[in-house]
């Protein structure tokens, strides 16, 4: 059917009455969102923070707090929900961005620093980390052939 609410991008609050507590949660992964209108629940999965909503639209006011309680439960059955593992640089100069998912290797070259980042998702975990180290021992060539002559990798 036809939209009633104009202009849709005004906001259309329902005048509902929810109890004193039900916004409070004591698991601080369990968060209501305002925005969104739902309960959202926060893991680390794959070096990566997660969530999962649980909106009220489609559960229900009750409902969608009660569902993501449980769901946290069942991520702690699974052993899912320990904190973000920590990952130790190999040496000086070298460590994991979380952000780029891979390794970084920072090193001089001509008098200048210079930074490069290895890709975990296209080299692995591993062989972006060898891959790093390798081209800060070598700074001029590394390990990576240079495709088409165009600066170095």
């Amino acid at each position: 059917g036809k939209n009633r609410f104009t202009p849709v991008h005004k906001p259309h609050p329902m005048n509902s009455v929810v109890r004193d507590n039900y916004y409070d949660s004591d698991n601080p992964r369990i968060v209501w969102n305002e925005l969104r209108e739902g309960w959202e629940v926060f893991w680390y999965e794959n070096q990566k923070l997660t969530a999962k909503p649980f909106p009220v639209k489609k559960y229900g006011l009750e409902r969608a707090k009660v569902e993501a309680f449980q769901f946290y439960s069942e991520l702690e059955a699974a052993g899912k929900t320990g904190p973000q593992k920590r990952i130790e640089p190999p040496q000086e100069g070298v460590f994991y961005d979380r952000r780029m998912q891979g390794w970084v290797s920072l090193f001089w070259r001509d008098g200048r620093p210079q930074s490069r980042c290895f890709s975990a998702t296209k080299y692995g975990f591993e062989g972006s980390k060898m891959l790093a180290m390798a081209k800060q021992s070598d700074p001029v060539n590394g390990v990576l052939p240079v495709q088409g002559g165009a600066g170095t990798p």
